[in-house]
């Protein structure tokens, strides 16, 4: 296990995993290959390589960083830009979140219970009272769709026999008025027989 252990060591940082060692190790053979074309004396071309290496995230280990951090030292030290034209060096790492972990764990039951979020009485109240209020309105809504004259998902077959019925008595209704109105004028209606008409 030691033994595997120093394994993870690269250029004096001890990585968490043989994955970040080997990462780490690949970024040392990229500066390699970098600072055996580097021109030193090109202040914008060091400029164009750390702009190019932040962009890509070709950096993302202590390694790569610190060698990122070098260029940075030049670039700021032969004035090819200033603090605030140059990008800042992205690091990933979250250090705070596992601090933070590590001090609530070693806090003791009780004061960990009054640090908890506590919800006010109130809020719990409102929450109620919003509630209610919405099934009320829910209820509204379905008593007007109940009861409206216009048809709906929960009452179309009655309305739709019912507007039928009113049509049948309103039909008949004219029928007899038209009787009615035949008879005082003495009119027999006659309807012609189609089958005698054609014979003609």
């Amino acid at each position: 296990m030691a033994a595997d252990r120093e394994e993870w060591v690269v250029e004096g940082y001890r990585f968490a995993s043989a994955e970040d060692a080997d990462l780490a190790r690949l970024e040392l053979e990229k500066i390699r290959a970098l600072e055996s074309r580097m021109d030193y004396q090109n202040p914008e071309m060091v400029l164009s390589v750390y702009n190019r290496a932040i962009m890509n995230r070709t950096f993302q280990t202590p390694v790569g960083c610190q060698y990122l951090l070098k260029l940075r030292g030049y670039i700021l030290e032969t004035g090819a830009a200033h603090e605030g034209e140059i990008r800042p060096i992205p690091f990933s790492v979250q250090l705070s979140g596992k601090a933070a972990q590590r001090n609530t764990s070693r806090q003791h039951p009780a004061e960990k219970s009054e640090n908890e979020h506590t919800v006010p009485a109130w809020s719990f109240g409102i929450s109620v009272a919003m509630n209610v209020i919405l099934v009320l309105l829910v209820m509204g809504m379905f008593m007007i769709t109940l009861y409206s004259d216009n048809p709906n998902i929960l009452n179309y077959k009655t309305q739709i026999v019912n507007e039928y019925a009113s049509w049948e008595q309103e039909l008949r209704a004219r029928e007899r008025e038209v009787s009615g109105r035949e008879r005082e004028l003495g009119i027999t209606p006659e309807y012609p027989n189609r089958a005698h008409e054609t014979d003609e």
